[in-house]
Parts: C-alpha cells; sequence; structure tokens
C-alpha cells in the first residue's frame, strides 16, 4: 500500500497485525509515517526486552510515539508512577519519540506531582500529552495544562462517544493540541471511520481543518482492514476540502 500525502503527519498504533511491535512497524513502514507504540499494562510493558522493542526500529523509516499505560497506579503511590513511567522511558528513549500520550491523573495534585517531578528531572513537559478520556473531558485542567508547559492528545472517538463536544469550543484548545487520536467509535471498540455517523464525520471533519501542519493524527485502530479504509476516507476528506 503506497504512503498517502497529507498535510500533517500521520499515525497509526503498533498493533495492526497480531504480532510483535517490530513486526508490526515493518509492515506499517511505507503505510504512515509515525506508529505509535502502545504500552497499556504497565506490568507487562516493564517486562519488555529489546525482542519485543528491537533496535532495529530506529532504522526503519518511521518515526514514533509512546502511548504510556493505561493501568498507572495513581491510588498507590505517585512516586511510584513516576518510577514506571521513567524506566518505561529509558526502554524507548533510542527511538527519540516525538511524545508521550498519558491518560489524566486522578486529581488536579497528581498533575502538580507531575508537573514538578518532570521539572526537576530536566524533562522536556512539551513532549508530555494529556489525553482526554471518560473520566477525565480535561476541561476543568486545560488551564493548567498550559500553564504546566504540557500538550494535549485530542481523542476525538471520547469526544464523540462520551458527549465532550464542549471540549472542542474551549479557547485555546487547538494551539497546546500536539495529536489528536480518530477512529470509528463503537461501544469501546476502536473501528474504521468508516462507522462514523455524518453528524460525527461533521465534528472529526471540524477539527482536522482547525490542525497545525505539525498536528499528528493517529488513526487508533487495531486492524489492517480499518486502517486501510480509515487511511482512503482520510484521503477523500483532504481532497474535499475547499
Amino acid at each position: 500500500m503506497r504512503m498517502k500525502t497529507f498535510p500533517f503527519k500521520i499515525a497509526t498504533t503498533s498493533f495492526i497485525y497480531p504480532s510483535t511491535v517490530g513486526e508490526n512497524c515493518q509492515r506499517l513502514e511505507g503505510m504512515v509515517e509515525e506508529v505509535s507504540i502502545v504500552l497499556f499494562e504497565y506490568k507487562s510493558s516493564l517486562n519488555y526486552s529489546q525482542r519485543d522493542i528491537p533496535v532495529y526500529l530506529k532504522d526503519l523509516s518511521l518515526s514514533y510515539n509512546i502511548h504510556l499505560p493505561l493501568d498507572l497506579p495513581w491510588e498507590r503511590s505517585p512516586s511510584l508512577v513516576m518510577d514506571i513511567i521513567e524506566r518505561l522511558m529509558e526502554k524507548v528513549q533510542f527511538l527519540h519519540p516525538s511524545f508521550y500520550v498519558l491518560h489524566p491523573p486522578p486529581s488536579l495534585g497528581h498533575l502538580e506531582y507531575l508537573y514538578s517531578h518532570f521539572l526537576k528531572r530536566g524533562y522536556p513537559l512539551s513532549l508530555i500529552y494529556l489525553e482526554n478520556t471518560k473520566e477525565n473531558s480535561l476541561i476543568d485542567i486545560l488551564e493548567e495544562i498550559n500553564h504546566f508547559g504540557f500538550k494535549v492528545c485530542l481523542d476525538i472517538g471520547h469526544v464523540l462517544e462520551y458527549h465532550q463536544h464542549n471540549l472542542l469550543s474551549y479557547p485555546g484548545l487547538y494551539p497546546i493540541t500536539g495529536a489528536i487520536h480518530i477512529y470509528g467509535p463503537r461501544g469501546g471498540i476502536h473501528s474504521s471511520l468508516g462507522e462514523l455517523t455524518k453528524r460525527d464525520i461533521e465534528v472529526v471533519r471540524g477539527v482536522i481543518q482547525r490542525l497545525s501542519p505539525k498536528t499528528t493524527v493517529v488513526v487508533e485502530v487495531f486492524k489492517e482492514r480499518d486502517l486501510k479504509e480509515s487511511l482512503h476516507i482520510l484521503e477523500e476528506w483532504i481532497n474535499q476540502r475547499p
């Protein structure tokens, strides 16, 4: 499948094919520009070795971003969470990730802890992209995200499924949005863009038209068929832009 031309960077997940991260990336080379390496479960991700995330990935014609775990144990200890995040960052440091996607911590206090820790350790805060989730639309912490120097990963599937449309009209959202996740949300399943309703398409296209060329568009699906169909649909949308 040929690489399509888009006015922004196109990425997809590292689990399109039922195989290793390495084989997925090899097969995706030429289809997308960037791969989002999904580290959804912290215990298994901490056990990843070079067999799971091989050194040769840095030699492929791809860039990478990292989706940090969904199950970080904030309730146990913020310092434990930071230890997990740092250990995972060390595993993928050789790939020079474009950014790290993180589900927001459970409280503003935890977010402040995250900020203070990264600041003390000298990590570039602008590489941490906080994603809107079912539990947190981000709308109540956007000012803090901006103040701390973090960015936003705007999951449009979550906007549609959890009725977070008010987030899209929040002043100052788009300048701090570094990436978006697009897919057809159906009961938590990430399907092709072909599953979107006409009203949903209007929302997604409206967001895309407001993106900076520097924004990364992640087609967050997990099947080859859904990826190929979504890329085709996305190309049609772009060609129809005024």
